[in-house]
């Protein structure tokens, strides 16, 4: 479908070639001017539009749901979007157009199908679900890519996507309204990130740890069994191969772990029984 019909502006300081005269523009009509009274560009370009020529038709006869919701988004400073009828008619206010970047200024009194726009791509599918279901959806983090400044930028977008009833309940369009959250949703990921880097160094450290403590047990096991050793000597007058195998026994016998005996040599100053023998057996 070609583009609407767009009038040219009149410049009241445009001087006139005898030669070459141009056309006298037509007046804006009564229904646009009450309609899209504003002095920013995109009533004016709204104003600028032959409806006439698009599916929604002259705005004379437009449904009261179709000119109220415009006169209740054009003037909104929340970014807004207006997709009506089957064939999804675009309407925006300034909001919109600013936050889309310069690709989605001539996307007004189009329909949906002939607006190849990177926001479309994102919205289509939402819009045409609540048009065919009429329940609203929404999105907290909706991503996609616009090229705002020149160059291709990801972006975010939170969306609430609603229907626009008639007075019996049927769908007569989409309300979109957005909310740009670019920067919360990176500041997101970075804390995400920044938390998962402080989780890995968290369990590298703990690891460290289990194994730092590990060795000291053996440490400490190993001077225990060490002085042990040592007071068996001075005890027994033994040598010390002959006293680690005296506590080895006496381990082995007792069923008692080898590190258990010698903190209790250490502080007994000998063994729990006076000779290496094993327990005897009652009879």
């Amino acid at each position: 479908m070609p583009r609407p019909t767009v009038h040219e502006p009149h410049d009241p300081h445009h001087r006139i070639d005898p030669h070459h005269p141009r056309p006298t523009p037509s007046p804006t009509p009564p229904a646009l001017a009450t309609l899209f009274p504003g002095h920013d560009r995109t009533s004016t370009l709204a104003r600028r539009v032959d409806w006439a020529a698009t599916p929604v038709g002259d705005p004379d006869g437009w449904p009261p749901e179709l000119t109220a919701a415009v006169r209740t988004l054009l003037p909104a400073t929340v970014p807004m979007l207006l997709c009506w009828g089957e064939d999804l008619v675009q309407l925006h206010n300034d909001a919109f157009r600013e936050l889309c970047g310069p690709e989605d200024l001539d996307v007004m009194g189009r329909r949906a199908a002939d607006a190849c726009s990177p926001a479309w791509a994102a919205l289509g599918a939402r819009v045409r679900r609540v048009l065919a279901e009429g329940v609203a959806v929404h999105e907290d983090a909706l991503p996609l890519v616009l090229d705002r400044h020149g160059r291709p930028e990801q972006v975010f977008w939170c969306c609430s996507v609603s229907p626009v009833r008639s007075a019996v309940g049927g769908v007569l369009g989409v309300l979109v309204v957005v909310t740009d959250v670019t920067a919360l949703a990176r500041e997101r990921s970075r804390s995400a990130e920044l938390e998962e880097l402080v989780d890995e160094q968290g369990r590298h450290v703990t690891e460290a740890e289990t194994r730092a403590d590990h060795l000291a047990v053996a440490l400490r096991s190993n001077r225990t069994i060490g002085m042990a050793i040592g007071v068996l000597m001075a005890r027994r007058r033994l040598p010390a191969e002959a006293a680690f195998e005296l506590l080895r026994r006496m381990s082995t016998t007792r069923n008692r772990k080898l590190r258990d005996l010698a903190e209790t040599v250490v502080h007994t100053g000998d063994l729990p029984v006076l000779d290496d023998r094993p327990a005897s057996r009652p009879r």
